[in-house]
């Protein structure tokens, strides 16, 4: 059978939205380079669900490491923008950080993540406040659940092997 691999899967996101929790939770294996529990360079994790094999990279959310999401964003061939669902206040910097990581044609989606807990908005409410573009989905998560999580890295494993199966645009 074909075994498929994604090299490049970015999840970013504000400050302690989840991104490090989800990426090890997601993952077969997964380190972090972390300072007294805050990533400071990236989170790397290496899964693989119904065949799609995946590396997954996460940012850190503070704005002072937007360069490394420059860089780890290039070539990615999927983005997930993970925010925590009970806090709204941190919606702007979300939608910062969607407008510098959305790029025509790469799958991107946002995790409404912390979906277990008390007063956490819904997927419809978050997407009501963020406002993206219409081909951005926003899918509730659990980033400490392993099902959860793993539904939504299928998501845009499908995404991504469907993009690649579409008829691309030609260039001008």
């Amino acid at each position: 059978g074909v075994h498929v691999y994604i090299p490049k899967v970015v999840v970013t996101g504000p400050y302690n939205a989840g991104k490090s929790t989800f990426v090890h939770t997601v993952s077969d294996t997964a380190v972090s380079v972390d300072r007294l529990g805050t990533t400071v360079a990236l989170d790397h994790g290496h899964v693989t669900i119904n065949g799609v094999t995946a590396d997954i990279f996460g940012t850190p959310g503070q704005a002072r490491f937007d360069p490394i999401l420059r860089t780890v964003a290039g070539q990615a061939l999927g983005v997930i923008v993970l925010v925590d669902a009970t806090k709204p206040d941190t919606f702007p910097r979300a939608r910062e950080l969607l407008e510098k990581t959305v790029v025509h044609g790469i799958p991107v989606i946002i995790a409404a993540n912390k979906q277990d807990l008390p007063g956490a908005l819904t997927p419809e409410e978050v997407e009501a406040r963020l406002k993206p573009p219409r081909h951005v989905k926003v899918i509730g998560c659990s980033g400490q659940d392993r099902a959860s999580s793993r539904r939504l890295l299928e998501t845009m494993n499908d995404n991504i092997v469907l993009r690649g199966m579409a008829p691309q645009e030609a260039s001008a």
